[in-house]
């Protein structure tokens, strides 16, 4: 949830990603095996290098958290100190940001706190300022993926809809909740992904594909075309689903070949040797 992979990712950076994934989930596992709070830990990571880092879990003597670092033994130390500062990039906010600081701990006893089960029995609503929302994207990412989590394990008997909106979707970075808009509605969620501007999403889509953004015009063109080529609708279906008064505007202006050139050609090259053959042979 901290440290998000990208399929765009070259193979140098999803190492400095991964690997320094292990330093920040070997810290965590150590250093709250020793009592220790969220926000303490992270500053702790920061305030200190890999070496003393290392060290600190070491003495720890938390077997589960030293498997983490375990692989850095004899690793090239520049190489390690780019894993190190990529937890720190992931952890920053959290470890810098006034505010954050003061709204995220375990809660004392009787206070009123978040966690993800609240949301059986309240209406929850956090509210983040549109200027700052980039800024705690990190944050969102965190109660965004723990309640995503909730919601998996939600026990069977409870039947009562529970719906998850998120709004400014688009400003949120990477975030992705493919798997939980599939799989959840059987567990009574259903989740809300607003925005202001499709395009903007959009954009922000292509940008993680490496594609062309397309206008809104073209993709009704390729909706289109596609649903033509599939051979599984009829004329006036499509005519109909597109809005159109006759099935010309449809074929004339928005239905195009979706095959490759090199399909096209072979199916020209077929076509002429047929007309070719049928001319022969009449002649004959």
């Amino acid at each position: 949830m901290l440290m998000p992979e990208s399929e765009r990712m070259d193979d140098n950076a999803r190492f400095f990603l991964t690997e320094g994934r292990k330093i920040l989930t070997a810290a965590l596992i150590a250093f709250y095996s020793q009592g220790m709070d969220f926000i303490p830990i992270c500053e702790f990571i920061i305030r200190n290098s890999f070496q003393n880092l290392f060290s600190a879990i070491d003495n720890s003597h938390c077997e589960a958290a030293i498997q983490y670092i375990n692989s850095f033994q004899g690793a090239n130390e520049k190489n390690t100190a780019g894993c190190k500062q990529s937890a720190d990039n992931a952890i920053k906010l959290f470890a810098t940001n006034s505010k954050i600081k003061k709204c995220i701990h375990r809660p004392v006893k009787h206070e009123l706190c978040f966690c993800a089960a609240s949301v059986e029995h309240s209406n929850v609503f956090i509210i983040i300022d549109d200027v700052q929302l980039e800024l705690y994207a990190p944050l969102v990412h965190v109660i965004t993926a723990q309640c995503l989590d909730y919601f998996s394990s939600r026990p069977a008997e409870y039947t009562h809809s529970i719906l998850f909106a998120l709004d400014e979707f688009a400003s949120f970075g990477k975030l992705d909740i493919t798997a939980a808009l599939r799989k959840l509605r059987k567990k009574h969620v259903r989740i809300m992904v607003l925005t202001q501007s499709i395009n903007r999403l959009l954009r922000q889509l292509n940008k993680e594909l490496g594609t062309t953004q397309k206008s809104n015009h073209n993709l009704r063109k390729t909706c289109l075309s596609n649903m033509n080529a599939s051979k599984l609708l009829s004329d006036e279906e499509i005519r109909m689903f597109a809005g159109h008064k006759d099935i010309a505007t449809t074929q004339n202006s928005y239905i195009f070949a979706t095959d490759s050139l090199n399909t096209r050609s072979d199916a020209y090259e077929k076509a002429i040797d047929s007309k070719i053959i049928n001319v022969f042979t009449r002649v004959q």
